[in-house]
């Protein structure tokens, strides 16, 4: 189960890579496609023409058109390749297993247009929702660049004329474009949306928690190997039972030595025989109830004789 979520994790991972990688970007093409077909093409319906082979924006020369036509969109969840009939559950999936598995129906000849070229033109950050406007951006917006950007929008436009309509047709036409174009390249317009029915993205928040959830993924692998298998972490820990320790070891160095004068023998002093007083001799002879003393020098005396 984990390695089958690890796999989905990298084809979501490479899907997002290679759109990223590519040169022309799909989503800016897809805003500037979005205006052509809703705003632009029912003028030329309207004077009953079509876009020119000379105009940037002719159906057969928009590199990624083929691929666009081959797409079939279920629900918001569900994308599938015309292709090969793989699904997906979001746009951006999709193009990225266009841009692998089916590059050869991207045209790339010589003619082939890339419409994000022309995003500064038809504003595709403010059409797309990436831009919000700021009050400096407003405020220290120069009309004369804008001045530049609209004469480059009218002689885009002038190249999407076709050369046979009539003048008033033509005429016609050219207001018709330049207003559904031109009119908003004014620091007054440039950040009003028309009436565009752009395309929400879908599956955001799957997508942000697929992403925080592979590299939550990936670092608790790295972990797990690194301390189940590697054993990197018990290296550096001692799990030997702990032993008794002395309380004098619990000291860095030995304490301090106290400086204690030797000690100096004191000879005892000499017993002095007391000399006995009168009334010492008569508590003697009180106390020798039973004649002992006097018994015991009798018997001395007569030793001594």
């Amino acid at each position: 189960m984990n390695l089958l979520f690890v796999f989905h994790c990298f084809v979501f991972l490479s899907s997002v890579w290679t759109v990223a990688s590519d040169s022309c970007d799909r989503g800016k093409c897809r805003t500037v496609r979005n205006v052509i077909y809703q705003d632009l093409i029912p003028h030329y319906r309207a004077v009953g023409a079509k876009i020119p082979y000379s105009c940037p924006f002719f159906k057969d020369k928009d590199r990624y058109v083929v691929q666009e036509e081959h797409k079939e969109r279920e629900h918001s969840t569900r994308w599938t390749c015309g292709y090969c009939g793989k699904s997906f559950i979001g746009e951006i999936y999709l193009d990225g297993h266009l841009s692998r598995r089916h590059k050869e129906s991207i045209y790339v000849e010589p003619d082939s247009v890339c419409l994000s070229d022309y995003c500064e033109i038809f504003r595709c950050d403010i059409l797309s929702g990436v831009a919000k406007p700021t009050f400096w951006d407003v405020a220290l917006c120069m009309e004369e660049d804008m001045i530049d950007l609209t004469q480059d929008c009218s002689e885009l436009m002038s190249k999407c004329i076709p050369e046979n309509l009539s003048w008033n047709a033509s005429k016609t036409l050219t207001a018709s474009l330049s207003k559904s174009v031109c009119s908003y390249l004014t620091c007054k317009s440039y950040y009003d949306a028309p009436d565009i029915q752009e395309e929400v993205p879908v599956g955001i928040s799957y997508v942000v928690f697929t992403t925080m959830l592979c590299i939550g993924l990936i670092i608790y692998y790295c972990v797990a190997v690194n301390y189940f298998w590697l054993d990197t972490f018990s290296d550096s820990y001692d799990f030997e039972e702990p032993r008794a320790v002395h309380p004098e070891s619990l000291f860095k160095s030995s304490p301090p030595k106290m400086d204690i004068p030797p000690l100096r023998f004191i000879p005892p002093r000499p017993k002095t025989k007391k000399k006995l007083t009168i009334v010492d001799k008569e508590l003697i002879d009180k106390s020798d109830i039973f004649g002992q003393k006097s018994f015991a020098k009798k018997i001395s005396d007569e030793l001594k004789s």
